[in-house]
């Protein structure tokens, strides 16, 4: 056993592979979400059984909220996972230094590319940039404050400065906030476990929330969530059959959008349906399914690269695409394929200039080995 309690003698192998599949459809979310929004007016956000067939065929890629918030309960899940994996293979704890090292390596060098691209795309060549839908207009006007909070990852923490230049980033800082957080779940777990410190570090972020004029570790119940479910699948069997039949109820239910279902309520029917299917998978064991395909793992790993890059790309895509004669259909199928199509290239790109150079500089913090393999990241 360990300090946090038994563990599960049918415990899996330590790599979960359908963590990287699950990040990459959610990054594929995210991105196509955004893509096909610069084709405007923006789609107002109904119940399935009022969308029209154009709306139909557009529903998968409108969720990318649900997407990032499945982006912040992987990232601590995947935390916590590695943290107990390497303690129980007798290395014993990271120090706080080596922590924290690893995550500027793992996060840093990947934002702040992306966001010099996307100065360079709304600043350099904003004279050639057409207007998107009017949602995805935020990446302007781009001011002092909003270029400094971004340089130190605080743009969350005010609206006017939360999308500017590059939208999607703000998650980023987000989880570098909550990363603060982390290692509490450690240290209190002997005296508190580790509910009572998710617990705790839940209530407090609430409290001073009631109190302050700017958001406090957003999205904590999420992150603490994620690792509560590496905490309980390392030391409980899960039934498969359940876990699938509560994931699908769920997720059915989030992606019908049920009008009485919103704000935090409609947040935890999503949390139930991905902790429900994360744990379907595990209980799964070896046996594959799509989010472990070739395919599935190539777009995981690239997922952080494709979450970050993909909106001064689409942006720039559609500065063309937008310039046709073409009918609204036209213009959606032509930025589906030209907007994607350049955004995967552009996260490759990403992913081996900087993200693998940068994972494998994570990897020998701290006396840790490179690797010749393809990474298995931890974060987005």
């Amino acid at each position: 056993m360990t300090s946090g309690g038994f563990l599960n003698r049918f415990m899996p192998k330590p790599r979960l592979k359908f963590v990287d599949g699950l990040r990459g459809v959610a990054a594929l979310v995210v991105a196509a979400g955004h893509v096909l929004g610069m084709v405007g007016p923006d789609r107002p956000v109904i119940p399935i059984w009022k969308a029209d067939a154009l709306g139909l065929v557009l529903w998968p890629w409108t969720f990318g909220g649900p997407a990032v918030w499945l982006f912040i309960m992987l990232s601590g899940f995947t935390l916590y996972w590695t943290e107990e994996s390497r303690r129980l293979g007798s290395r014993g704890a990271t120090p706080f230094r080596v922590y924290w090292q690893r995550r500027f390596w793992r996060i840093l060098p990947t934002y702040y590319a992306a966001l010099a691209f996307g100065a360079v795309v709304v600043l350099g060549f904003g004279w050639m940039l057409l207007d998107p839908s009017p949602s995805l207009m935020t990446y302007e006007p781009v001011t002092l404050g909003g270029v400094l909070s971004h340089l130190f990852m605080v743009h969350n923490l005010d609206p006017a400065w939360r999308t500017q230049i590059v939208p999607p980033l703000w998650s980023i800082a987000v989880e570098m906030q909550l990363y603060l957080l982390f290692p509490l779940l450690f240290i209190l777990r002997r005296k508190l476990t580790v509910y009572g410190v998710a617990a705790g570090l839940v209530l407090v972020s609430f409290a001073l929330n009631q109190v302050a004029s700017f958001p406090v570790f957003e999205l904590v119940e999420w992150f603490v969530v994620g690792a509560i479910l590496a905490h309980v699948l390392r030391r409980r069997q899960v039934h498969a059959k359940v876990a699938l039949v509560v994931a699908l109820t769920a997720l059915a239910i989030g992606f019908a959008r049920v009008p009485t279902l919103s704000g935090r309520i409609e947040q935890g029917v999503w949390l139930v349906a991905f902790a429900a299917l994360i744990a379907w998978m595990f209980a799964r064991g070896d046996r594959k399914n799509l989010l472990e395909s070739k395919p599935a793992l190539w777009l995981g790993a690239r997922s952080y690269s494709l979450y970050a890059v993909h909106f001064p790309v689409a942006l720039l895509c559609w500065s063309l695409v937008g310039r046709l004669d073409l009918s609204r259909v036209e213009y959606i199928i032509g930025i589906a394929v030209f907007g994607m199509g350049v955004s995967l290239a552009a996260a490759s790109a990403s992913y081996r200039w900087i993200e693998v150079p940068s994972l494998e500089k994570s990897r020998l913090v701290g006396g840790g080995k490179a690797s010749s393999a393809a990474p298995n990241s931890n974060t987005k």
